[in-house]
């Protein structure tokens, strides 16, 4: 991506600034950008998106009078992770990467109905890195699945690379990706039969067993769907099983909250960090 920045001294890097990143490149990193600093919001000047842009963190894009933002013919720009309206209520979509995500109030707990499907899409022979890109797996390497499915992530590219129990990691601001105690109060919540059976969705996709053929299933529009793991290099267990990452975690191994089509319960347990699982968030306390 580059993106050329014309700009005065107020509150701006002087004179012609231009991005020297590529696609998903740290925006806030000084040395990414030909003047050594990074312009800032609201904006004095012109910004020009010159080519495909992704931006993966909040940004305010208020512009001073006689200032603007410019996207060329045929370019895009994108901001993944934006905050809600002031006036968002859980219950309301989330629109993220353009994508709408439902959102659910179960008990005190506002959690996304969909799983999280942002990124680019590596193939399952390659491992994820730190490298300023959210990398994704999708099942059989086929980005359709990532729309059906939502995307496959390995736990440290989940949590954006920090190991904090709570932490946002790849969620937008405002949300965070699920502690072992919010999915046990989760569990609690629920009435006492087939928890996992209410809390999964679309009998079509799941293979038939006990947990599609339960009377409770689908009943609290929480949608966790069968989209299988990512495990040594390979992509598996569509319609038998779902897994989501939890940010709990110890050593080399993190919490999932994980579902089997042929159970209709559903606990946290603790697998290895290098599988591939999909990613819901939840809101943080007001």
């Amino acid at each position: 991506m580059h993106i050329i920045a014309i700009t005065s001294s107020f509150g701006q890097c002087s004179g012609t600034n231009t991005f020297l990143g590529t696609t998903n490149s740290n925006w806030s990193v000084a040395s990414n950008w030909s003047a050594n600093c990074v312009p800032t919001f609201p904006v004095d000047g012109q910004i020009t998106i010159a080519a495909n842009c992704m931006y993966q963190d909040t940004v305010q894009l208020t512009l001073n009078v006689l200032s603007n933002l410019v996207v060329n013919n045929n370019n895009t720009f994108t901001i993944i992770h934006g905050n809600p309206p002031s006036n968002w209520n859980c219950g309301n979509l989330l629109v993220i990467g353009g994508v709408n995500y439902p959102t659910l109030l179960l008990g005190t707990q506002c959690w996304m109905a969909k799983n999280l499907d942002i990124g680019t899409m590596i193939n399952s022979n390659l491992n994820s890195s730190n490298n300023n890109i959210i990398e994704k797996y999708c099942m059989d390497d086929n980005p359709n699945k990532c729309a059906t499915y939502g995307g496959l992530y390995q736990w440290n590219e989940v949590m954006n690379y920090v190991a904090n129990n709570g932490a946002q990691g790849l969620c937008p601001s405002g949300w965070h990706i699920p502690t072992e105690l919010e999915v046990e109060a989760l569990y609690d919540f629920l009435p006492e039969l087939d928890k996992g059976s209410r809390i999964s969705s679309n009998p079509n996709l799941w293979e038939d067993d006990l947990l599609e053929g339960s009377p409770f299933f689908g009943t609290t529009g929480f949608n966790v769907l069968p989209g299988g793991l990512f495990e040594d290099g390979s992509t598996y267990s569509e319609n038998f099983n779902a897994f989501i990452w939890l940010s709990s975690n110890s050593g080399n191994n993190a919490a999932a909250l994980s579902i089997n089509f042929a159970n209709t319960d559903f606990l946290p347990s603790y697998s290895v960090k290098t599988n591939g699982y999909s990613i819901r968030c939840i809101k943080n306390d007001d």
